[in-house]
């Protein structure tokens, strides 16, 4: 795993370990990340464990999807 990552890369991490689960919303809003998905994909690359996005529906019907950090 590689050990000196960039500020985006360090916030997405620090997220996920410390919550269940990231949405595209929370990083725009929370993390201010607009890119969440490459961020998620070079972590994948540097060889963290964020299997595939799982979706989810809203009570209002609309679908997002949750990255998750396997510990």
């Amino acid at each position: 795993m590689k050990s000196n990552l960039s500020e985006n890369e360090s916030k997405v991490l620090e997220y996920l370990i410390n919550n269940p689960g990231l949405t595209t919303m929370i990083a725009v809003t929370v993390l201010k990340i607009l890119n969440v998905q490459d961020v998620i994909m070079r972590l994948r690359d540097y060889g963290y464990d964020i299997p595939n996005i799982e979706w989810r529906s809203s009570p209002s019907k609309k679908r997002y999807g949750v990255y998750k950090l396997i510990i």
